[in-house]
């Protein structure tokens, strides 16, 4: 009664569903009280990683200890994943940044799948991932894997990261100081910050 679990069976649903192996499944344990992440795990069936983080104890993957420290301290040198939102002005919004920060990073990727971009960033392949209009079964877990690894996690607007957040950047820790504030820097100024949904 104390503590609510999170759940996503098959985050990715449409790369799954058309056979591409960029899914995984998602677990997270709040507690109620605090609306603190306890336990956070995200585990990708098609390469067999599990990757798992218990507040304060650091964060695993197939139980071997990860940090999120890719050495990109610079945006030139961060490879960034950009959200792909179902809501047409989330959408907008997240073309909107890809756009701006294309020509000042090493690279954008599109994956479509929250869980593994999260796992990803604590485990060293990518420097960044920004994302829009998601669900806490998207982020619970991941955020509190890459907090334990050492990354950062912040609304997309800057303001500190919480089980509420929807919109979302997350960083490596080498990418978590000036490349972190540069990123949200770049998506203020292409008004890619915020959205009203379509609804």
């Amino acid at each position: 009664d104390d503590y609510v679990w999170i759940v996503d069976p098959i985050d990715g649903t449409a790369n799954f569903a058309s056979g591409l192996n960029l899914c995984g499944v998602t677990i997270a344990v709040v507690d109620k009280k605090t609306n603190k992440a306890l336990i956070g795990v995200i585990y990708d069936p098609h390469r067999e990683e599990m990757f798992v983080a218990v507040d304060g104890r650091g964060a695993y993957c197939n139980q071997k200890p990860i940090q999120s420290n890719n050495n990109a301290s610079l945006l030139q040198d961060t490879i960034i994943n950009a959200g792909c939102p179902a809501d047409p002005n989330a959408f907008a919004a997240s073309m909107r940044g890809a756009s701006a920060l294309n020509s000042k990073c090493r690279g954008l990727r599109v994956i479509a799948c929250s869980a593994l971009t999260l796992a990803w960033i604590a485990s060293n392949r990518l420097g960044a991932h920004f994302g829009y209009d998601l669900s806490s079964w998207d982020l619970v877990a991941g955020a509190l894997i890459i907090r334990e690894a050492g990354g950062k996690i912040t609304n997309i607007n800057g303001s500190p990261y919480d089980v509420q957040t929807r919109s979302m950047l997350a960083t490596t820790k080498s990418c978590s100081g000036g490349v972190h504030d540069e990123i949200l820097q770049v998506l203020k100024e292409a008004d890619a910050v915020s959205f009203e949904r379509t609804n």
